[in-house]
């Protein structure tokens, strides 16, 4: 293991949370300081003590399988590239290809965006509380510490990249609502692309966005807003563009696509094939 390497990503987010916190209150750097602690505490523990739960399987697999394309001197580094779960390996390989084998760098890049998802439920609390600090501070907090959110910010996993793209999303769509610009709600779309990229359950999010711009597009409708509705409108046709890009790749639509081709029941079969591999 590149240990100096590994170590990098973990200066860099304690690096930020000073600048970011001490620029914004005592509250949210303190907050920002225990989920960086917590988190950067599992992912040395995992590396160096012992093996964290729910570790043996996946995380390995995503991990030496980055390390395995990153070696593959047959294949371009694009060739690899793909959607879905494994989009997570392609991302270690480009990151292995650049400088070199180091799980420690790969949860501390996790942990970098875990401890970013913690900034992120403050923004976002911030906005819908019109600034209460003492309840977006409550709310910050049981993100920070919650267990499940942790050690999947310490490990060789791809789910601190869905929420981190999901919560972006999130934040420039209240932005996108409250200011009324598009450049939020294109930010938005592509930040929840960015989350459906890891996994086909996001999809969700970018027909949840269709209903919120075709709700804007008809109130400017009806009071004849003639500015609002081509914007609306360019926005519906950006939005429809990217879903139709999105069905006719499959971008992101691995599971979706099982669930299409074999049923729940190949899905089922498939799922226990996994389950006995990793045993």
């Amino acid at each position: 293991m590149n240990l100096y390497l590994g170590i990098v990503p973990f200066l860099f987010t304690l690096v930020a949370i000073l600048g970011v916190g001490l620029k914004k209150s005592k509250v949210i750097l303190s907050i920002l300081l225990v989920a960086f602690f917590i988190r950067a505490g599992l992912a040395f523990t995992h590396a160096f003590i012992m093996p964290l739960p729910d570790s043996d399987a996946d995380a390995v697999m995503f991990e030496n399988l980055g390390w395995e394309w990153a070696n593959d001197s047959n294949r371009s580094l694009f060739s690899n590239f793909t959607s879905g779960a494994f989009i997570y390996s392609w991302i270690i390989s480009v990151l292995y290809t650049l400088t070199d084998r180091s799980p420690l760098m790969i949860q501390g890049i996790n942990v970098f965006l875990g401890t970013t998802c913690v900034y992120l439920v403050w923004l976002i609390a911030m906005r819908i509380t019109n600034v209460n600090t003492r309840v977006s501070g409550s709310a910050t907090l049981v993100v920070a510490v919650w267990p499940t959110l942790n050690l999947y910010s310490a490990l060789t996993m791809r789910e601190a990249w869905i929420v981190f793209f999901s919560l972006l999303g999130i934040y420039y769509s209240i932005l996108w609502w409250e200011k009324n610009k598009n450049i939020y709600c294109l930010m938005s779309i592509f930040s929840f692309l960015g989350s459906l990229a890891f996994h086909s359950g996001m999809m969700g999010f970018l027909g949840i966005y269709c209903c919120l711009i075709l709700a804007k597009w008809f109130s400017s409708f009806l009071q004849n807003k003639g500015s609002s509705f081509i914007r609306q409108s360019l926005l519906l046709i950006i939005l429809a563009g990217i879903i139709v890009f999105v069905l006719l790749t499959s971008f992101g639509l691995d599971k979706l696509g099982k669930v299409l081709n074999d049923g729940i029941e190949g899905v089922g079969e498939q799922q226990e094939i996994a389950a006995r591999s990793r045993a």
